[in-house]
């Protein structure tokens, strides 16, 4: 189905050849540092033209996995899963890496849409338990991000 949906002018191929280079790894780190959180790794899977569920006309929550990317070593740590679409990803627990050659050699995820997220998790605060300002959330953790947004 890749080859149908998907032209190779996206930029979804230059993500995954640039994750395998370990380019991921090292922006994770760089964000970690920088904003003090870890760092998450989020991909949610949809199966490709799936109809709603009967009587509900509502979507089926997607398959998902998540992991902590573990600092300095680039290691992942599973926080949660749910599903089986994503079982080709389970066992990627190595480095992020494994994660994008898994995500682009699976033939089982061909007919599938996925989102992949990664980044830290911000919460509300007030000024007095020190938020951040706009600026700092820049900084502190979307700075490191800013060569791979396209």
């Amino acid at each position: 189905m890749k080859a149908h949906t998907m032209s190779r002018d996206w930029y979804w191929h230059e993500f995954l050849r640039r994750a395998k280079a370990g380019e991921i790894g090292s922006t994770a780190h760089a964000a970690r540092l920088s904003s003090g959180l870890p760092v998450i790794l989020h991909v949610d899977a949809y199966a490709a033209n799936e109809a709603p569920e009967p009587d509900t006309e509502q979507e089926r929550e997607p398959d998902e996995i998540e992991f902590e990317i573990q600092s300095g070593n680039g290691h992942l740590r599973l926080l949660k899963r749910r599903g089986g679409a994503l079982i080709p990803v389970d066992g990627c627990t190595r480095l992020i890496e494994s994660i994008a050659q898994a995500l682009e050699g699976s033939a089982d995820l061909d007919h599938f849409w996925l989102d992949l997220f990664i980044g830290v998790r911000l919460q509300y605060g007030t000024h007095a338990d020190g938020s951040w300002s706009a600026a700092e959330i820049w900084d502190r953790a979307l700075g490191p991000w800013a060569p791979w947004v396209k």
